[in-house]
């Protein structure tokens, strides 16, 4: 009966190497959002953030997760950059200056003269953002 317990030997073995990995890849990401936020998220112009991509790349660490991680530390929001995309379609720029920080928040500026309104959000799918003005 030798090697009935063979697959518990390499889940614990499999276990162990997998904790070491996502310490790795935390510790390596965490550093990754801080370079971006430092920096900005070009690695060209960014020596901390260069050496941090080699650093994953050298524990292996998924392209994907170095380019979320990227986002993150540089405040890409994709539902934001939509919303302000289509407020600016549908809304004249000579009457409202529409902004976005670095998160999640968008801000419209009514400019004086413009006539105030409410919108609500139609629709929102990885395409695009749909909304509706009411004005008042």
């Amino acid at each position: 009966m030798s090697g009935h317990n063979k697959w518990s030997s390499i889940k614990h073995k499999k276990g162990k190497a997998d904790a070491l990995r996502g310490r790795a890849f935390t510790k390596i990401t965490r550093e990754i959002i801080t370079a971006a936020k430092i920096g900005g998220g070009e690695p060209e112009g960014n020596a901390r953030l260069r050496a941090a991509i080699l650093a994953a790349k050298a524990v292996n660490m998924p392209n994907e997760n170095i380019e979320r991680a990227i986002k993150k530390g540089t405040g890409e929001n994709a539902v934001a950059k939509a919303v302000v995309k289509s407020l600016k379609k549908q809304l004249p720029p000579k009457q409202f200056h529409i902004e976005r920080d670095d998160g999640e928040d968008v801000l419209v500026k009514r400019k004086w003269g413009a006539p105030t309104f409410s919108f609500k959000v139609v629709s929102n799918t990885v395409k695009g953002v749909r909304i509706n003005p009411d004005k008042e």
